[in-house]
């Protein structure tokens, strides 16, 4: 590879990329050889290449990470990105979010602030460290471990079953068949 002058912060952009185009003329035909090199010349500047807003799609909340924590590392990345539109920042936000009220509130309030938004994702964040600190326990989504739906709570309906093995026992005035050779069974 040819010795490519780093980029400097005074100097004009477009001569940059002219004299980086001169020296890489021979690779001109091969765009990927070019785009992958690009960054090495401009120095520190190049591992602070401004994000997009959807590199924000890969920010998740962890499973069990603190809304506080969460909201610190989104607002970090925010703050990465050059200029973005405050409304796709607010969906990739919730879109990332654990389900829990938060989750469903920002849904319904339709916010078009990011500084709205995080007015109102911050008092939730105050509101899950009260919680937790008080001794409690603070869940995004799904069910704590161990708890049960209302469905696994509800007594087994025993009815049918009874049902069923009485007219297997041909209890009920018909016929019991035999389940292995689907005839009448005899009765001795």
């Amino acid at each position: 590879m040819p010795h490519i002058e780093l980029f400097k912060k005074d100097t004009d952009p477009k001569e940059h990329i002219r004299r980086y185009r001169s020296a890489m003329a021979q690779y001109v035909h091969n765009d990927a050889l070019l785009c992958l090199n690009f960054p090495q010349t401009l120095g520190d500047l190049g591992s602070r290449w401004k994000k997009s807003v959807a590199h924000l799609s890969q920010l998740k909340q962890g499973k069990d990470e603190s809304l506080k924590r969460y909201l610190g590392r989104f607002g970090q990345e925010v703050s990465k990105i050059g200029s973005a539109n405050d409304e796709a920042i607010i969906a990739a936000f919730i879109n990332n979010l654990q389900n829990g009220q938060l989750f469903f509130d920002l849904r319904k309030a339709r916010l078009t602030s990011y500084a709205d938004m995080m007015d109102m994702a911050g008092g939730y964040a105050l509101a899950e460290e009260e919680v937790i600190a008080t001794g409690g326990y603070f869940m995004h989504g799904g069910r704590p471990e161990g708890s049960k739906t209302k469905d696994q709570t509800k007594a087994p309906d025993t009815k049918g079953d009874k049902q069923k093995n009485k007219v297997r026992d041909g209890r009920d005035g018909r016929r019991a068949y035999d389940p292995k050779t689907d005839q009448p069974r005899q009765r001795f």
